[in-house]
């Protein structure tokens, strides 16, 4: 409604623990993060439930959810927002699947992120995958860095195999696709991967190999009827984050360091604004407590300073949320809560709360459903 405050919307990605977490392992509790204190005095600390199905919580579902759309009836294959984001789609009969590079070590996986990799290396086992995945009537469609695009004919794809965050540490073995093409296609891409010289030679070096090719969460073309009467601003360099904004017909604007001037202008301009920011995310699933500690505190002095300047000076409304909450000691992530930070024309303190996973527990029961929030928010 034009009577209401305009709003920027900050998603800090990776940066929540489970509700519940102990204070010395919450990266949000023990960074150096003055503004995020500042702004939690004099704001609003709320929790907010993004999905309530823990199958969720590895696709593009919290994301949708914080763009105000349901999940429960739309596509939520992150692949699908990845090929969109590519200029790709699956084919009429086919689905689109992650194809992610793994790094093992015997038979569990070691890390979600082996590299990073050299552009003559990953070009190689790119190579190499794609010839053991066209044999099975897979194509590969090469990305960028270690998160890459496979399609197939739907009758060739499990569609139940977990997100790769659901595989740190663990077996592989009773993790095979009840599709034979598909536990084939895995099968072969491992074994061109695993012994391939460039991962001999990374491990001989002492870095991870890029040693499987894990084929997950199948999805259809990603077509979103627009929940908005005004396209809001979008800033981010996720590459799922910007399939998400072209999808929901929001207009992309730039990446997650947008200065002040660039967030002020969006918020004048568009009333409601997005920021999607990563560098957290990237250190996540690691489960090193100083990485993401160190990650916070960089967002806290770089991407809340501005976004926070850019609101104050527009008159609007900061909203900071986590997209998911991930478990402290085996770096999965779950549906809990995520902690929520208001701030700005309008909002006042209920109660002095810190923007933690502690401090949104203590807040009282998470807004639910998380489709919901947007309107919440924008209707206080």
């Amino acid at each position: 409604m034009s009577d209401r405050p305009p709003l920027l919307v900050l998603i800090l990605a990776g940066v929540a623990e489970r509700w519940g977490c102990a204070a010395e392992v919450s990266p949000l509790a023990r960074a150096d993060s003055p503004l995020l204190a500042r702004l939690a005095e004099t704001g609003r600390i709320l929790g907010v439930r993004l999905v309530t199905d823990e199958r969720q919580v590895c696709t593009a579902a919290p994301l949708l959810a914080l763009l105000g759309l349901d999940p429960s009836g739309l596509e939520t294959s992150r692949a699908s927002y990845l090929a969109l984001d590519a200029g790709v789609e699956p084919a009429a009969g086919e689905r689109v699947l992650n194809a992610d590079f793994l790094a093992l070590f015997r038979d569990e996986v070691a890390d979600l992120e082996p590299g990073p990799l050299r552009p003559a290396e990953s070009e190689v086992l790119l190579d190499v995958a794609r010839e053991a995945l066209t044999a099975e009537g897979f194509r590969l469609h090469p990305l960028q860095g270690t998160h890459h695009l496979a399609f197939a004919p739907s009758d060739h794809v499990d569609t139940k195999l977990p997100s790769p965050e659901r595989l740190l540490g663990r077996p592989l073995g009773y993790l095979v696709p009840a599709v034979e093409a598909h536990a084939r296609a895995q099968r072969r891409a491992r074994e061109v991967l695993e012994k391939h010289e460039v991962n001999e030679v990374r491990r001989e070096l002492g870095d991870n190999g890029a040693d499987l090719l894990w084929l997950s969460q199948p999805g259809g073309v990603a077509r979103i009827a627009s929940p908005f009467d005004r396209a809001p601003a979008s800033f981010g360099s996720d590459a799922v984050w910007r399939g998400l904004s072209k999808a929901a017909g929001m207009e992309l604007r730039g990446t997650e360091e947008a200065d002040v001037e660039d967030l002020a202008t969006a918020i004048d301009e568009c009333g409601l604004c997005f920021v999607h920011a990563t560098s957290a995310q990237q250190v996540a699933s690691s489960r090193d407590v100083v990485l993401r500690t160190d990650a916070v505190a960089a967002l806290d002095e770089g991407v809340v300073a501005a976004a926070a300047e850019a609101a104050q000076g527009a008159g609007a409304r900061l909203m900071i949320v986590a997209d998911r909450a991930w478990e402290t000691a085996t770096g999965e992530p779950h549906a809990d809560g995520v902690p929520l930070l208001l701030w700005g024309a309008g909002i006042q303190s209920i109660a002095d709360l810190p923007f933690t996973e502690e401090g949104a527990a203590a807040a009282g029961s998470p807004v639910e459903p998380g489709h919901g929030l947007l309107a919440y928010v924008r209707h206080i």
